[in-house]
């Protein structure tokens, strides 16, 4: 029951490329998805263009494949910092800064299953390149001591990880405005027409924009820049939202009885939406209290320090209502079929629902705390996490 496949960049069709993006979904892009596709973004450049989208999905990959083995490589030795002060009792605090770590490790492995298709993001991995562990070995002759390089080296490897996803957003929103001024006759099955032929892999660039923007988001929450992270990730709910309209105005593929969409890609794209929801809110929960979620770059006043906790409610509701129509919608398209993708899409909706339930106890202690301070009782105002 899904739509008939987009057209793609060829790059996408690369055997090194779909198996780096199977190494970064199953959490080991450390294991040569990193040599793989920085050697696919120099062919690529070559022959398409830096500016092509060819390019784009590899710089995109690339990025994505040097943030998720950073990231893993920073919760392993955390975690081994972590067994290791499991023999002091007294430091509480440690233990449960591990044990949280270890439950986000958790979460992103249940959730990386059902990322693999082109319209979602992928959490997982990753290993300096060689290029990387030549300098390395620089710095020490050099006299830099191993400590700093392993630190001067992750930081590296974000910011060039946000170099690359932001080079490879920038190509596809280009993509998208050129192709708005194919054609301006004001007929629209001409300009239609000229927009296909002038820009063939159009769809799939819509559909890469939201996961490269979150993409973006979990880099800038993963540096601390949570103000950054919103902008991201609200940026990532419009688009989700108008994915989800534009299903909802299509013809045909419907249910007789309710005339709603009863397709796998509906299906994902009410989750996804969902999903931008929930980070969107996980961000305003983590941004500081008492300050106005500011952005770094533009100074722009995302949100007023006063109602951070109202905001976080606001996507917190959409976010379960939206889980509500996506079940709904779930349940409907389970009688009609068994699939592979749709079990794994099935599994995705449950982590969704995990997600919700803890931002939504997360919200509820804030709250708590909030009332607390002025007296009131630290239950009367409480989210449903349901």
């Amino acid at each position: 029951m899904s739509s008939s496949p987009v057209s793609a960049p060829t790059v996408v069709t690369d055997p090194r490329y779909r198996a780096a993006r199977k190494l970064i979904s199953t959490g080991r892009a450390a294991d040569g998805a990193i040599e793989m596709l920085a050697t696919l973004v120099e062919e690529a450049v070559q022959k398409y263009g830096e500016d092509s989208a060819d390019a784009a999905a590899v710089y995109y990959e690339y990025g994505n494949a040097l943030f998720r083995a950073a990231e893993r490589r920073r919760m392993e030795e955390e975690d081994i910092m972590g067994k290791e002060d499991e023999q002091k009792p007294d430091d509480a605090k440690v233990a449960a800064a591990m044990a949280a770590e270890k439950r986000a490790a958790t979460s992103e492995a249940k959730k990386a299953p059902g990322k693999q298709d082109t319209a979602e993001k992928v959490d997982e991995d990753r290993k300096p390149a060689a290029s990387e562990q030549n300098a390395d070995v620089n710095k020490s002759k050099d006299g830099t001591n191993d400590e700093e390089n392993d630190g001067s080296e992750e930081l590296s490897d974000h910011d060039l990880a946000l170099e690359l996803m932001e080079n490879a957003f920038a190509i596809y929103d280009a993509y998208c405005a050129e192709t708005d001024d194919a054609d301006d006759s004001g007929d629209k099955k001409a300009g239609d027409a000229a927009k296909a032929k002038a820009k063939p892999y159009l769809t799939w660039v819509i559909g890469q924009l939201p996961r490269t923007l979150g993409g973006i988001g979990d880099v800038l929450i993963s540096q601390d820049r949570h103000a950054d992270g919103v902008d991201a990730y609200t940026r990532v709910v419009s688009l989700r939202e108008a994915a989800v309209e534009s299903y909802q105005n299509q013809k045909g593929g419907k249910d007789d009885a309710t005339g709603t969409d009863v397709s796998i890609d509906f299906l994902k794209a009410r989750r996804l939406l969902c999903e931008a929801n929930i980070l969107v809110a996980e961000a305003l929960l983590a941004c500081p209290r008492g300050e106005d979620v500011v952005t770094s770059e533009t100074g722009d006043v995302l949100v007023k320090a006063g109602e951070i906790l109202d905001y976080t409610q606001g996507y917190y509701d959409k976010a379960r209502d939206e889980l509500q129509e996506t079940v709904f919608l779930m349940g409907k398209i389970a009688t009609g079929t068994e699939s592979e993708e749709f079990r794994l899409e099935k599994e995705n909706v449950c982590y969704c629902a995990q997600m919700l339930g803890g931002v939504g106890n997360m919200l509820a202690d804030k709250e708590g705390g909030e009332q607390e301070k002025h007296g009131e009782p630290p239950d009367a105002k409480k989210p449903k996490t349901g």
